[in-house]
């Protein structure tokens, strides 16, 4: 046990000590205290064995700092000095004695590769606890934080760095020394099919959000207030002004768990060639931003735990389809001028991969494409005079929604900052796998939902 946990012991052990105290004072007959009185000489002889093992993690706790104090003496620049000759000192004197962001990053990294290769039993308590996640609503005995550099490459809109390979190796005194970007122990990386990307999570306003909520001010703007001032012209000097002020309010935003597994067998953990904890990134990475960009379009809200999506907001505008299961170049015109002037600016249209087809596929009377590709920077620079995007999340060509138009800045995706990972052999036990569940708390909705608007059926339903 850890010192955490004998403490705990420690405590236990004294709380059981003082009942039977209690129980030995209310005992009615001599054979009753006599019986108590060994008891609670047995739990005396246990906090004190207890004791000996706290005094012993403690002493050991105490040798552990005074190893790092004395390490500390080799850190480049303590008061402009230091007592290691291969490290002198970088001149800045405000570095924090004992404590390095790069070698803590490191080693809870290891820790958590450790993990991942055979479990929490791979771990000493101590490790264990620099990665167990800590939010109430994540099992901590099943679960542990993601380190920060895979939780970023999961969230941030770049996804991770990537391997550059050189072939400048000419060696002797010419060598530049660029092959030195291949590490010598470099690996093969995992193959799997591509995910459609850009996603609309990269182009949407991502804030972080806290024990299920993000909370945000927000200017309740209407057509005839502009950045949060209201005007008014005084017919009578004196006269009170109209009671037009504008609203400043709280724009919330709940988050929701979501869960993601996948499974590895133990032969491919043990030997693996792969680094495994890039690969858990990169699968989690991948999926995690196809699933949040589908919810931004079409999740249904908080009755089913999920993202309020742009085509289930109510205020979204509605634009009725000129004719049905086709998208028309006054299709596209209409959507624009469903939204004001302002909420055009850096808008662009959402394409579903199926009305894309389409509209590529389209001709005017003379044979003509209506959509042409630019030759110079492809066909996804311009639709209609605004950019676009095709995914493939529907709903499919003459549905509502197969077109969207709008500012994707005026949709909210929250975030919480812990991401964890939860590992299990016993889910399936029997064909010798590991399950990996993955488990974030996010959340979204249009901030402003008159910015956006959707294409609908002739009917307008």
């Amino acid at each position: 046990m850890n010192l955490k946990q004998l403490l705990e012991a420690l405590a236990k052990c004294h709380k059981e000590m003082l009942a039977l105290a209690d129980r030995i004072a209310e005992a009615k007959t001599e054979d009753e205290q006599t019986a108590l009185t060994q008891e609670l000489d047995a739990k005396t002889t246990e906090f004190d064995g207890l004791k000996a093992k706290a005094e012993k993690a403690k002493a050991l706790e105490a040798a552990g700092r005074e190893v790092a104090a004395f390490q500390s003496y080799l850190a480049p620049d303590i008061d402009g000095k230091t007592l290691n000759p291969e490290n002198p000192p970088q001149g800045n004197k405000n570095i924090e004695v004992g404590h390095d962001p790069q070698r803590d990053a490191k080693r809870k990294k290891d820790i958590f590769l450790k993990y991942v290769r055979g479990g929490a039993k791979a771990l000493d308590g101590e490790a264990f606890d620099a990665i167990e996640a800590k939010d109430t609503r994540i099992d901590a005995d099943a679960a542990v934080r993601l380190p920060k550099d895979i939780v970023s490459d999961i969230v941030n809109p770049a996804l991770g760095a990537k391997v550059i390979l050189s072939t400048d190796a000419t060696g002797g005194d010419t060598d530049s020394g660029a092959a030195n970007l291949v590490a010598p122990d470099f690996r093969p990386q995992l193959l799997q099919m591509p995910v459609a990307i850009p996603t609309l999570y990269d182009l949407v306003r991502v804030i972080p959000g806290v024990n299920g909520t993000a909370t945000w001010p927000k200017v309740d703007q209407d057509e005839g207030n502009f950045g949060g001032v209201a005007f008014t012209w005084k017919a009578t000097e004196g006269a009170d002004k109209a009671e037009t002020e504008p609203v400043f309010s709280d724009f919330e935003v709940k988050t929701y768990e979501l869960s993601g597994w996948t499974e590895m067998s133990l032969t491919a953990l043990r030997r693996s060639a792969i680094a495994l904890e890039s690969t858990i990134r990169d699968l989690f990475t991948r999926a995690c931003r196809y699933e949040w960009s589908k919810m931004i379009l079409r999740g249904a809200g908080s009755a089913s735990n999920q993202p309020l999506g742009i085509l289930n907001a109510s205020g979204v505008q509605t634009v009725n389809r000129q004719t049905a299961t086709q998208v028309a170049w006054k299709d596209l015109t209409n959507l624009e001028f469903a939204v004001t002037m302002g909420n055009r600016y850096n808008a662009r249209y959402l394409v579903d991969d199926s009305a894309e087809s389409y509209m590529k596929g389209s001709v005017d009377s003379d044979k003509r494409p209506l959509f042409t590709a630019d030759t110079a920077n492809g066909i996804r620079r311009n639709l209609a005079g605004y950019p676009y995007m095709a995914h493939e999340f529907g709903p499919d060509l003459g549905a509502e929604g197969d077109v969207v138009f709008g500012n994707p800045q005026n949709y909210a995706w929250a975030i919480e900052e812990d991401i964890a990972i939860a590992r299990s052999e016993h889910a399936e036990f029997k064909k010798g796998r590991v399950v990996f569940r993955l488990i974030c708390f996010v959340g979204g909705k249009p901030i402003y939902p008159e910015a956006f608007s959707v294409l609908s059926d002739p009917s307008g339903t």
